[in-house]
């Protein structure tokens, strides 16, 4: 168990793949599954095993990719030497960062209280989160976790790693009116977030005129907003949302954006951004 625990943290860590790559390895999120029986966590079969060249290694990518490489050029024939396995995982990871999604015409980078780059990954969990659950009104995103912009180029898998880099989930709440509007003045205090399904005005640090679906807070309403798993679990100030009404969700926020901005890019279409003034500074 223990040369198996050493191959993976080596795996997971090498610093030259981390800056080959311009992010964490450890940040790279996929499930490797060795076939003809073989489990991931079945590391005495693992030990036994690993020195036969499997025939096929199915490398599974939690944005709904699947990509089978049979007869694997990049494992090397003496399988059984561990560095030798540590450049061709490598490489299959670098294999799945680069895979193209779509055309961005210009750059794009986050800034307050809104942004094309913030709108635009506001809007895809709104859509997103819409085919997940019955009914959602509103999705939200922390500033804070949006770490790097996207440039001018072909998108690509790792740019979006790049940009929303933490594993989180995204998750559905639902808040009265009043919690609704103590969630906004948090964020409004701070200068403003990542927001899709409403609008508002920010007046001395307090979320003013909201209007969620073009009509305005009813503070005797129940809303449902997506959003972070971190922000839930009471992440960057919001321990105020801990205990309240949660479905829990299965995706993570970047696997959601890579799938939507995948589907896009088949279908022939170019980044489209915009900034429609869904935050206002008073």
């Amino acid at each position: 168990m223990l040369p198996f625990l050493f191959l993976f943290l080596l795996v997971m860590t090498q610093p030259t793949g981390a800056k080959e790559l311009g992010f964490p390895c450890y940040h790279a999120r996929y499930d490797i599954s060795i076939l003809k029986g073989l489990s991931p966590s079945d590391t005495s079969q693992l030990k036994v095993k690993r020195p036969k060249r499997p025939k096929q290694l199915n490398l599974y990518f939690k944005a709904f990719q699947s990509i089978a490489i049979k007869n694997d050029s990049l494992l090397k024939e003496r399988s059984n030497d561990p560095f030798l396995w540590v450049d061709s995982f490598r490489n299959l990871q670098h294999l799945i960062t680069q895979k193209p999604l779509l055309w961005s015409p210009r750059a794009l980078v986050k800034s307050m209280p809104e942004s094309e780059l913030t709108n635009l990954l506001a809007d895809i969990l709104l859509f997103e989160s819409r085919q997940i659950w019955d009914s959602v009104d509103i999705a939200l995103l922390n500033p804070g976790g949006i770490r790097a912009g996207f440039p001018a180029d072909t998108l690509r898998v790792m740019h979006i790693m790049e940009v929303l880099p933490f594993p989180n989930r995204l998750d559905k709440i639902t808040l009265s009116g009043g919690a609704l509007q103590e969630l906004l003045d948090h964020w409004a205090a701070k200068g403003g977030a990542a927001v899709s399904g409403l609008s508002m005005t920010i007046q001395q640090g307090k979320a003013m005129e909201i209007q969620v679906g073009n009509v305005p807070l009813n503070t005797n309403k129940m809303y449902r907003i997506a959003l972070p798993d971190y922000l839930v679990d009471g992440g960057d100030g919001c321990s105020f949302l801990v205990g309240c009404s949660l479905q829990r969700g299965q995706f993570r926020i970047t696997d959601l954006v890579i799938r939507h901005l995948e589907l896009m890019g088949s279908r022939g279409l170019p980044l489209k951004t915009h900034l429609d003034g869904r935050i206002r500074v008073q």
